[in-house]
């Protein structure tokens, strides 16, 4: 199974539509302030052994990362969440540094998109 795209830009394209221009760029704003609290938080869940916290910070960047086009960044907060209810804490620390990693990676495809936004 391959890996998926780590963005998909019609995301924004469909954020531009449902609200117009502002609306998309607040979103791409809003998104990476969310995401960089969420990863934070997992980061301290996950040093601290709560996996129920863990699960809590990852599960609003399924929805919000998936809206934006992040689209590796929503499967793994999905299997994130998904081990950590289900208590396998093997592969989270692996994961957890993936999302931010990937994070980290698709802030310039975002940035470039955002500035892409006609006014």
């Amino acid at each position: 199974m391959s890996e998926p795209a780590e963005f998909n830009p019609e995301a924004i394209v469909r954020l531009r539509r449902l609200g117009g221009a502002a609306f998309a760029r607040e979103m791409i704003d809003l998104f990476g302030q969310l995401a960089d609290e969420k990863i934070a938080n997992a980061q301290r869940a996950l040093t601290a052994g709560d996996l129920t916290a863990l699960a809590d910070a990852v599960h609003p960047l399924k929805s919000s990362s998936g809206g934006i086009g992040a689209l590796l960044m929503f499967e793994l907060a999905t299997r994130i969440e998904l081990l950590s209810l289900h208590g396998e804490r093997e592969p989270l620390a692996q994961l957890v540094a993936e999302l931010e990693a990937a994070h980290a990676r698709i802030k310039p495809s975002l940035a470039a998109a955002r500035e892409q936004i006609p006014p």
